[in-house]
């Protein structure tokens, strides 16, 4: 039975070495990070991630490689985070081929592998989502015993400097998810007006934490949630993030 959900950032600036400055100032969101990873896999010590991928026009499903290659982020390294299953199609979710590489991979998932190696867990499935909360739905089959990480962000839009700029409504929009995140708010979550939001604040995790919001929704029991930190030195909404199954 899946009992634990944990949301963390998508940002690539979690893993040292890639900005040294960064390393330093986003010190507790990464230790805040690491520690619901760890959270999320338990006893098991398996996560199922679902990772936001702005391309993806539905849910993907794919098997990493053992080792992941931080290549794609500038850094001459890999980690060893999969031990998944072999991808299969399921109606319109598209299913990776032995021949997808590291490159092709979402930066949101090359962070879920460095965030799964560093907290000593083994990711055993991965979900790409798109941005678009209207396209995603419950993932089918997903592993019972491993708990789930959401790689998601919100807006980043919230100051002149932000990677989109600043767009009026920014703070309040996250003020918002935030609550809705730490409340397990379906409704907020799901609604389709969710999905304007995405375009315009450049939210990285709505369809993330709909497709979550979907899964409570299924499983047995009531669920809680707790947020651990909300932050945006970058003019980004970074989160981290518990929900828990309670015994109905």
């Amino acid at each position: 039975m899946i009992e634990r959900i944990a949301t963390v950032p998508g940002t690539p600036l979690l893993i040292p070495g890639i900005a040294s400055a960064a390393a330093e100032e986003l010190g507790d969101v990464r230790r805040a990070a690491l520690g619901r990873v760890a959270w999320a896999a338990g006893d098991s010590g398996r996560i199922t991630v679902l990772a936001q991928d702005p391309s993806a026009g539905a849910m993907t499903r794919a098997h990493l490689p053992d080792r992941v290659s931080l290549a794609p982020l500038g850094l001459d390294s890999d980690v060893a985070a999969a031990g998944g299953r072999s991808p299969v199609a399921h109606g319109d979710v598209r299913a990776a081929t032995d021949g997808d590489d590291a490159e092709a991979l979402p930066v949101s998932v090359l962070v879920a592998a460095y965030l799964a190696s560093a907290a000593g867990v083994v990711i055993d499935e991965l979900w790409s989502m798109p941005s678009d909360p209207t396209r995603v739905g419950v993932p089918p089959d997903i592993t019972a015993g491993a708990g789930i990480v959401l790689i998601a962000d919100g807006s980043s839009t919230r100051t002149p400097k932000a990677p989109g700029s600043f767009v009026e409504g920014a703070v309040e929009f996250d003020d918002a998810l935030v609550a809705s995140v730490a409340s397990i708010d379906r409704e907020f979550l799901t609604d389709s007006r969710r999905a304007l939001d995405a375009d315009r604040f450049g939210v990285q995790g709505l369809g993330v934490w709909a497709a979550a919001a979907h899964l409570t929704g299924d499983l047995a029991g009531e669920w809680v949630g707790e947020v651990d930190l909300s932050t945006d030195p970058y003019g980004v909404c970074y989160l981290v993030a518990g929900w828990t199954a309670t015994r109905s």
